[in-house]
């Protein structure tokens, strides 16, 4: 299953999701109706009256209404409380924001892991989380996309794990970033929160209740009305667990299978089964060993890597398959620790990117089967890059303000009277400390391979989504005068102006999600034939191979013949940026095919140029799906 059919997919499970729902608030609805009923019969015999029927429309319509209006209330409660995305579920459970600066080595190797990772995929560095108070051994992975994704680890697992074990969790919980289990499990917690909030409020009337029959004497019938009210409370909260029922059902439902999804993708990913099948077995092994102590633990238990909640009752609707089946689908011989052989990944492996930007050899079918994938080579690769930059320009791009002079010095031109125009405009409208890092860092900037710089790019996004909102439109703008300086507007400019901008604003002014509105590739012919020309322009020298590549591509989607390659001269990166943006509301059924057909026209003659590459990440940037560095490969020279 690729990354857009586990799009799909987990857009068909939010149904599921809906459809549990429904029932869940049924029966609690009619459990309410039915101990008002009781609750009027009994009273009603007390009295000498006739006992009470069953039958009453207008109570069970209001018994309904009230109930349908807490669980809302509850709902939309847990929702908004939510609506940060990944930071409030994260804080939520005790977690702090990992520091680059630490002196703590093992942070330093947990942030170092999660990097490596994203890099290696593609996709936006996620925020990295530590829950300092929690001994145990656990992780998670929490969003409503790859932009405000975090991932959180418990300091046990921190302490516990080695680095591989600790790859192995990390690549596990990326799985479940990529292929958009996110987004429903942090709707699945706004949605049980409100099926639980009935047994909430049963508890707190048999608090209030008995507390104040302690306080006072009663007469007889203030006694019997207490007793009702005790029953009442009592029953909301057996109603109320008829929704940890059906929570946990609908945990189920869509976790379990996924875990053993994610652990087969962690082991494909790092090509070390030993690493997650070590951390599997820590657990196994220790006393307590996932079970969380915060009190949210529950409403997220089906977030995290092992089950995080330890009663006998939950785990009959555990959220996680048994620890030792998951261990035995990644070893089914359980036949010892074995260490698969890496040596073909370690630092010295010779693995190769865009040699001075030039041309890197490539497979169509391997390029477009890594869309949403990463494999063992792009994670060395990943090492590599994060190697090759100079720790000044590293710990530059981990820290505010620093990390703004970096993303400035990415846009510093070659020609010496724009650069002095840009620098000048940089003193004028930044911090000293963004200028006097920008003076140490330029030129170790200047000298990076140009594979490095996307990468680095990402890192700096990551950090900058800290900053303070009020700073984001000043950086934007001169972010936008940068890029203007010389009146026109390069690739590799735009490829930073677009992932810079699309992903900050989405953390600074939290746009919604685009609503899907094009489901048939008819309905974006001119948009996909100006993306496919571009694609074919722009690093490929030879006239006969461009139309070659545009009509190889043009045709697998279907194409109507008419529709021919746009000229260079009109096919602009603004007519290119317009189409994608567009591409970007379209299904992911739809973007699969479009994005596989960018594939097919770089790879036309069996090489991708690093300009091409830009192109294909701000295109699959776009559709919202990661698009890992092509490596390793063979260089064209």
């Amino acid at each position: 299953m690729d990354f857009f059919e586990n799009q799909e997919k987990a857009r068909r499970k939010t149904g599921l999701l809906v459809f549990y729902y429904c029932l869940a608030v049924l029966f609690i609805v009619a459990g309410v109706y039915s101990v008002l009923i009781l609750l009027l019969s009994m009273l009603n015999s007390q009295e000498g009256y006739e006992v009470y029927g069953f039958w009453h429309p207008e109570l069970l319509a209001g018994a309904a209404t009230v109930t349908l209006l807490i669980i809302a209330a509850g709902t939309l409660y847990k929702v908004h409380q939510l609506s940060r995305g990944g930071k409030s579920v994260a804080e939520l459970l005790g977690g702090r924001p990992a520091n680059p600066q630490s002196e703590d080595k093992k942070e330093h190797i947990l942030l170092n892991v999660v990097e490596e990772m994203a890099i290696a995929s593609g996709m936006q560095i996620p925020r990295v989380y530590i829950l300092d108070n929690e001994k145990s051994i656990n992780a998670f992975a929490a969003g409503f996309n790859t932009d405000d994704a975090v991932i959180g680890v418990t300091r046990g697992a921190l302490e516990k794990f080695s680095r591989d074990e600790l790859q192995g969790v990390i690549a596990h919980e990326f799985s479940h970033i990529i292929n958009g289990d996110m987004r429903l499990n942090i709707k699945l917690m706004g949605v049980l929160h409100g099926i639980l909030i009935i047994s909430f409020i049963g508890f707190a009337v048999l608090r209030s209740t008995l507390f104040r029959s302690t306080r006072r004497r009663r007469s007889r019938s203030s006694r019997e009305g207490t007793i009702a009210i005790v029953i009442l409370g009592i029953a909301l909260i057996i109603i109320g667990y008829v929704g940890v029922f059906f929570g946990n059902i609908i945990k189920s439902a869509i976790s379990r299978q996924r875990e053993y999804l994610a652990d087969s993708a962690a082991v494909q990913y790092t090509r070390n089964p030993s690493g997650i099948k070590g951390a599997l077995k820590k657990i196994a092994r220790i006393a307590k060993g996932s079970e969380i102590e915060n009190s949210h633990a529950q409403e997220a238990s089906h977030l995290f890597f092992s089950n995080g909640i330890s009663s006998a009752i939950m785990n009959l609707m555990s959220t996680h398959p048994p620890i030792n089946e998951r261990i035995k689908r990644i070893d089914p011989g359980f036949s010892g620790e074995t260490k698969a052989d890496l040596s073909h990944l370690q630092a010295d492996s010779p693995v190769k990117g865009f040699a001075g930007g030039g041309s890197f050899a490539v497979d169509t079918e391997k390029v477009k089967s890594s869309v949403g994938k990463t494999n063992p080579e792009n994670l060395a690769y990943a090492g590599k890059i994060m190697r090759g930059i100079k720790d000044p320009v590293v710990n530059a791009a981990h820290k505010l303000p620093h990390a703004k002079a970096v993303v400035y010095s990415l846009l510093l031109s070659n020609n010496l009277p724009v650069r002095e125009k840009q620098l000048t405009l940089i003193n004028s409208q930044s911090e000293k400390q963004v200028i006097e890092t920008i003076k140490e860092i330029k030129h170790q900037i200047t000298e990076l391979p140009p594979e490095y710089r996307i990468p680095l790019l990402d890192i700096s996004i990551a950090t900058l989504k800290e900053m303070e909102p009020e700073d984001f439109p000043d950086f934007k703008n001169t972010i936008l005068r940068l890029v203007d300086a010389d009146g026109k507007i390069s690739l590799f400019e735009y490829t930073v102006k677009t992932m810079l901008l699309r992903h900050l604003e989405y953390s600074f002014s939290k746009p919604s999600s685009p609503q899907v509105k094009y489901r048939s590739i008819k309905s974006l012919n001119e948009e996909v034939r100006i993306i496919l020309s571009a694609l074919a322009h722009h690093g490929v020298d030879d006239k006969k191979m461009r139309a070659e590549a545009f009509s190889k591509a043009s045709s697998r989607l279907g194409l109507p013949a008419s529709l021919t390659m746009i000229p260079l001269e009109k096919c602009t990166l603004e007519e290119f940026d317009k189409s994608l943006k567009k591409v970007e509301k379209s299904s992911p059924n739809l973007k699969r095919v479009i994005i596989y057909a960018c594939a097919e026209c770089v790879t036309a003659d069996g090489v991708v140029t690093l300009k091409q590459y830009e192109m294909l990440r701000a295109a699959a940037d776009a559709a919202g799906c990661p698009f890992p560095p092509l490596a390793p490969g063979k260089i064209d020279k």
